[in-house]
């Protein structure tokens, strides 16, 4: 979703790739067939702030990448069985609109129960499609739409976690 924003892209003009060593955060082919990547150590410090930074370079405290201990990079296709929320990210690009607004909250409240052990990995699919059927997609992308959507989308994926853990007892 943020290269489709910040690169004028449609998703069909993107490629998703799994990366086990987590290195490589982006990378972009040229038209004459080569290939740049923006590596560093796996967090996403060092890319935010690049982004952030732009056009100059910000200082951070990751240390440098050391491409003796990672060894080797790796590359699989993705399955999308096993990385379903890509779908999620697919349909909410299409809908336009508010849609990305409630995927993102949803999301955020949704790893931040994983984080704080409220939440098991696997359901933070269910969380976000749950705010995503949901939650109205609105076309006008005012500020006040987006605060308001962001707002509802957090509060429904609140709701939709706490229901995860309730437990019925028989």
């Amino acid at each position: 979703i943020e290269a489709c924003w910040l690169f004028s892209l449609h998703y069909s003009q993107l490629e998703v790739v799994v990366h086990p060593q987590s290195v490589i955060h982006s990378m972009v082919e040229f038209t004459d067939g080569t290939t740049l990547a923006h590596l560093s150590a796996p967090t996403m410090n060092v890319p935010l702030a690049h982004a952030l930074g732009w056009p100059n370079r910000l200082t951070t405290s990751v240390s440098s990448i050391d491409l003796i201990k990672v060894g080797q990079l790796t590359f699989e296709a993705l399955d999308e069985d096993l990385f379903p929320a890509l779908g999620l990210a697919r349909w909410a690009q299409n809908q336009g609109g508010t849609a990305c607004v409630t995927l993102n909250a949803a999301n955020e409240e949704a790893v931040a129960a994983f984080l704080a052990g409220k939440l098991n990995f696997l359901q933070i699919y269910s969380v976000i499609e749950d705010a995503l059927v949901h939650v109205p997609v609105i076309q006008d992308q005012s500020m006040d739409n987006i605060l308001g959507t962001d707002g509802l989308a957090r509060r429904r994926a609140r709701t939709h976690i706490q229901l995860l853990n309730t437990t019925v007892c028989v």
